[in-house]
């Protein structure tokens, strides 16, 4: 599992990906914003419940609902883009 968020002073949650050096404040990430997990080979998101919300390649995610993730989806997160890569390892 991989929390992506917000991480504050004093969090005791363990973030595998703190937008916060990266404008996530700015943009309106939510600190638990979103949860990352493998599942049958393949990588799944699901929205946490934050307030702006989490889209892949510009459709709106339904809270708590998986969604498969694939190599060259543009991910946002509340205002803040990301681009999905998948390396092969040689």
């Amino acid at each position: 599992e991989m929390l992506v968020g917000r991480k504050v002073e004093g969090d005791a949650d363990e973030y595998a990906l703190d937008l916060g050096p990266l404008g996530g404040y700015q943009s309106g990430v939510s600190r638990r914003h979103a949860l990352i997990t493998r599942h049958e080979g393949g990588l799944y998101i699901e929205d946490l419940g934050s307030t702006n919300g989490t889209r892949i390649n510009g459709f709106q995610l339904t809270v708590k609902r998986k969604y498969r993730l694939r190599d060259g989806d543009e991910v946002e997160f509340a205002r803040l883009k990301t681009l999905v890569k998948f390396i092969t390892p040689e």
